[in-house]
């Protein structure tokens, strides 16, 4: 079989796929505006770059230990400088 007779068919058998797809009679599923709400949010959420770092509870907290530890250090040295000045 040349591949473009095996597209052609694929091409057929995937459009009788979706013929018989919307011959069927599937219910119409009416969510709710506060799940819609909830999942608009998801997905803005995970359009962000940081989102593997915070996808968890466990990771969420170790990224804020960090971010404290940093904050504190630099507090910290800053602190050491002004009290160098002073003596």
């Amino acid at each position: 079989m040349k591949k473009s007779s095996f597209m052609t068919a694929l091409e057929k058998t995937f459009e009788n796929d979706c013929n018989d797809l919307s011959d069927l009679n599937l219910p119409q599923i009416e969510l709710s505006s506060k799940f819609q709400k909830k999942m608009t949010k998801l997905i803005q959420l995970q359009k962000k770059p940081y989102f593997t770092l915070i996808t968890t509870a466990k990771r969420r907290a170790a990224c804020f230990i960090a971010v404290l530890l940093i904050v504190i250090a630099f507090w910290v040295k800053s602190l050491r400088k002004q009290f160098k000045t002073l003596y």
